[in-house]
């Protein structure tokens, strides 16, 4: 091999090594980079957790018992033996003139309709024990 040969091997080695030396710095670099991104992330993902504890700390606690509602009033649902009575008084005012026919409820309205009100609003009053937000809100701005 003669001179020139010898220096330019040397020459190519060199540049092999360097561009070698340069993407080892580059991929460090991206690995900084990386970290530095994931670093920033936890960083943002830790503070938007503690805004989260503060807002719950000035936020005021929802009462978690549960609240009893009042009892059904007496005389706003009618017994079962009240209908046998409001029979008996519908009987009496037909023959009164003065009342409608549209205020009268026919038979089949009140027992298929009238009735199943009745027995259902014994649940659903037990289980009203607070009013609705929105509903809430709208009184509030009243």
């Amino acid at each position: 091999a003669t001179k020139e040969e010898v220096v330019r091997v040397e020459t190519e080695r060199a540049r092999i090594a360097r561009e070698r030396l340069e993407r080892k710095k580059a991929k460090e670099a991206r690995k900084l980079e990386t970290l530095a991104r994931k670093q920033r992330e936890l960083e943002i993902v830790e503070e938007r957790r503690k805004e989260k504890e503060e807002k719950k700390k000035t936020k005021e606690p929802k009462s978690k018992t549960h609240k009893e509602c009042l009892p059904v009033p007496e005389g706003l649902l009618k017994n079962d033996g009240d209908d046998n009575n409001d029979k008996k008084k519908n009987d009496d005012n037909d023959d009164d003139k003065n009342i409608s026919d549209v205020n009268r409820m026919p038979e089949v309205e009140r027992e298929y309709v009238q009735k199943v009100y009745d027995v259902v609003a014994k649940q659903w009053h037990g289980t009203r024990y607070r009013s609705w937000p929105a509903i809430e809100k709208f009184v509030a701005n009243q």
